[in-house]
């Protein structure tokens, strides 16, 4: 009996001893939260925003520290001030916004409307929209290529994407693609954009064909003025022609004319002047 006794208690001890261990770990599970807080430099929620009912998508501009949430069910956008960390205003969109992009060098945000079958455009320093582009069905996806300031909006239920003109706030073309077309990214370096179908388990690739700029060459030499080179008025040598050819404009009576970047005037001269251009 002892000896059973004896036994028991030993047992005992050492359950008792293997146990502390598991013990001692689920109270430090269980402790205060500074037994567990993130070491130095680890991620650490730092605020909480309270924005609209069903926050949906994100975006920011990183030159006015702005970010852009679509609050799906509101149907709002919430603007957040990135140094307060607080809600500034709030822009009313279209039904069941979700999908949004940032172009930082317009200052214009692309918000999808998925009910409405349509793109809100929002500007930046007034917080107000200042175009509603009609789209695709179910448009979900958008992203924005800066370099051409086209907006590109994947509609998930007519397999196709909207691609939308940033300068006139138009739809330029349509991209057939797979089916279900959920998200878009953009590659700038390489003007690729990236459309992920979702009922086909494909991604389609889309090239963006940048226009290239025209770039004004040296201008020719006027014949009759001692070899010194005349220039139309300012608004007439703005335009651009994407040609290696000359671009000439007829005789005429011009106030000033510049002569190698100096204006000169021109009493009832009527002289014709000529520049070429190339396409950039």
């Amino acid at each position: 009996m002892r000896a059973r006794n004896a036994l028991r208690l030993l047992l005992i001890v050492l359950a008792g001893t293997l146990a502390l261990p598991l013990v001692a770990s689920v109270v430090a599970l269980r402790g205060p939260a500074t037994v567990s807080r993130a070491a130095d430099g680890d991620p650490t929620v730092i605020a909480t925003i309270s924005v609209g009912d069903h926050p949906c998508g994100v975006a920011l501009n990183p030159n006015s520290n702005r970010i852009y949430v679509p609050n799906h069910h509101t149907p709002t956008v919430s603007v957040i001030d990135g140094a307060s960390n607080t809600v500034v205003a709030t822009v009313a969109v279209g039904s069941n916004p979700c999908g949004v992009a940032v172009n930082p060098n317009t200052n214009r945000i692309y918000v999808a409307n998925w009910d409405s079958g349509s793109v809100s455009v929002i500007d930046g320093a007034s917080n107000t929209v200042v175009a509603t582009v009609a789209g695709g069905t179910n448009p979900y996806g958008v992203a924005n290529n800066p370099n051409s300031n086209r907006i590109y909006v994947a509609n998930l239920n007519s397999a196709n994407v909207s691609v939308v003109d940033g300068a006139s706030n138009a739809v330029i073309a349509t991209v057939a693609v797979g089916n279900g077309p959920y998200g878009v990214a953009v590659n700038p370096n390489s003007n690729r954009i990236y459309v992920p179908n979702f009922a086909d388990d494909t991604v389609s690739v889309i090239e963006d064909i940048v226009p290239p700029t025209p770039v004004p060459s040296t201008p020719t030499a006027h014949p009759g003025v001692g070899g010194k080179v005349l220039l139309p008025p300012a608004a007439m040598a703005t335009e651009s022609r994407a040609s290696t050819e000359d671009s000439g404009w007829s005789a005429g009576a011009y106030s000033a004319l510049a002569v190698v970047g100096t204006a000169v005037a021109v009493a009832g001269g009527a002289w014709y002047a000529r520049r070429r251009w190339r396409a950039g």
